[in-house]
């Protein structure tokens, strides 16, 4: 009886050993599968298909070489970062003396994003804000205060003199009116060109008073500054 338990334990223990060995195998027949779609995706320029395919092989089977496809995938895809995180990982489980030419690749693949990330212009809108002052929150000052004071309070004396020369034109449409009869017809359309001028004139006038004062104040703020 005792013989006969050993046996199926024995048995059992056999059996179970050869369903390890082939989920083994078998994962590692799919992890090949993944790694071929892999490098099939990478040479087609589907890049993002073969980090899914390599990382799925990478699960299946561990093995180290495949961080080192996916660094080279994430560098080509552009993610510096990604492929630095990688490449370092790869480095600290791959075994010593094997993969050397991985190796190197990795060590150069580190050096080189490493100083490409030195070179590159801080993002940081913190930084970027202090390094570049904001002109909408400050007036110009100098000669280009000067310049566009200048030019609104000469904007604006033009402005006013087309309002006089739209008032005067005004006034002569009026005594023209007085000194004609006109019908009923021809009476409506004066008016309404004479509406139509005095509404030009008060814009103009309106929009002229105001270019001068601006540029006036422009220029005595630009004088204030350089007397300090």
């Amino acid at each position: 009886m005792l013989l006969i338990l050993l046996l199926l334990v024995a048995g059992t223990g056999q059996a179970s050993g050869d369903a390890s060995a082939t989920d083994v195998a078998a994962d590692r027949k799919l992890a090949k599968d993944h790694y071929d779609a892999g490098r099939d995706a990478f040479d087609k320029g589907r890049y993002t298909t073969a980090m899914l395919e390599f990382e799925a092989a990478y699960a299946l089977s561990s093995e180290p070489i495949l961080i080192e496809d996916m660094a080279v995938t994430a560098e080509t895809m552009g993610n510096v970062e990604r492929a630095l995180e990688l490449t370092r990982k790869f480095l600290t489980l791959v075994k010593t003396g094997s993969e050397p030419e991985a190796v190197e690749a990795a060590n150069k693949r580190i050096e080189r994003l490493t100083s490409r990330t030195k070179q590159q212009p801080p993002d940081n809108p913190a930084a970027l804000a202090t390094a570049s002052p904001n002109l909408a929150q400050s007036p110009p000052s100098g000669k280009a205060a000067r310049i566009g004071g200048s030019v609104m309070v000469g904007g604006g004396a033009a402005l006013l003199l087309i309002s006089l020369g739209t008032a005067v034109a005004g006034g002569t449409l009026a005594g023209m009116l007085e000194a004609t009869p006109l019908t009923l017809p021809a009476l409506e359309e004066s008016l309404s060109r004479g509406r139509s001028l005095n509404a030009v004139a008060g814009s103009t006038l309106a929009i002229g008073v105001a270019l001068a004062v601006g540029g006036g104040v422009w220029l005595g703020v630009d004088r204030l500054r350089r007397r300090r």
